[in-house]
């Protein structure tokens, strides 16, 4: 078995413990939620958690247990020390996750300078529309006449991986749409500018050709399927060549990224 846990809070700010489990045959399922013991979560009592609920699903049989795959914050990072160090899990093999890995690379290419301002631009426009019913009453005439269907705009939600690189899709998706809005009289909303400006969908067709591959690294990493056999250093991966004089980056992003490239490989990969 391959054991995936993780300590976050709920929607009622209580501090959880998920577990997940993965067999030799690839089938994923989900194992229990258990609400955190109060006081401090060092490495130590994180230890001792992961040993006391993995001796249950394993059926209090330890060496059933190959891996563990946990966030990549110093106090799993130093977790991962305390099950090395003891008699009974040190044949267990420690993994980062890939998939959380990627999602912080995709969080730091979305603020480094020069993607911030086209990052922001797609979520205001995206989160105007979907609130603003007179706006959307306008937008779906435009739908009608660009597609012959209504359309919709993807919420980012910072515990739904993957949604930030659909919300910048579900932009484009409606760009011709959202062109005949801007142009309409009757539209009052400040980010007509933005979708009047030929440049903003350049970059957004830039933000989105970088975006691409990772998200589709993301979900293979995520799939059902996925086991450690599948995770590999980023860097190496085709389409991918940060850092190095053959990038295939080429947008206007490229003076802005030359300088994190090194730094996002090395800590994310």
């Amino acid at each position: 078995l391959q054991i995936t846990t993780d300590e976050s809070s709920n929607i009622s700010e209580q501090r959880i413990i998920k577990y997940s489990a993965l067999t030799r045959d690839g089938q994923s399922f989900f194992w229990e939620n258990i609400l955190a013991p109060t006081g401090t979560l060092d490495a130590a009592t994180l230890a001792n958690h992961f040993v006391l609920h993995t001796k249950l699903v394993s059926n209090d049989d330890l060496p059933r247990i190959i891996s563990v795959t946990t966030g990549t914050c110093a106090t799993m990072q130093n977790m991962w020390k305390v099950l090395e160090a003891r008699e009974e899990t040190e044949h267990i093999a420690t993994v980062p996750c890939d998939s959380q890995g990627i999602q912080l690379l995709i969080k730091d290419i979305l603020e480094s300078h020069g993607m911030v301002d086209t990052w922001e631009e797609c979520t205001t426009i995206a989160n105007t529309l979907r609130n603003s019913t007179k706006q959307l009453a306008y937008l779906r005439e435009h739908w009608n006449t660009a597609y012959g269907k209504h359309k919709s705009f993807i919420a980012s939600v910072i515990t739904s991986w993957g949604t930030q690189y659909r919300l910048i899709k579900s932009v484009k998706d409606n760009e011709a749409a959202l062109k005949l809005l801007a142009c309409s009289s009757d539209s009052e909303f400040a980010e007509k500018t933005s979708l009047q400006d030929r440049d903003f969908w350049y970059r957004l067709d830039d933000l989105l050709h970088l975006l691409k591959p990772i998200d589709e690294w993301q979900k293979a990493s995520e799939a059902n399927n996925a086991s450690v056999s599948c995770v590999y250093d980023l860097s190496a991966r085709p389409g991918f060549q940060f850092g190095n004089s053959e990038t295939v980056w080429t947008g206007p992003y490229c003076g802005s990224l030359s300088e994190t490239r090194h730094m996002e490989c090395a800590n994310y990969c």
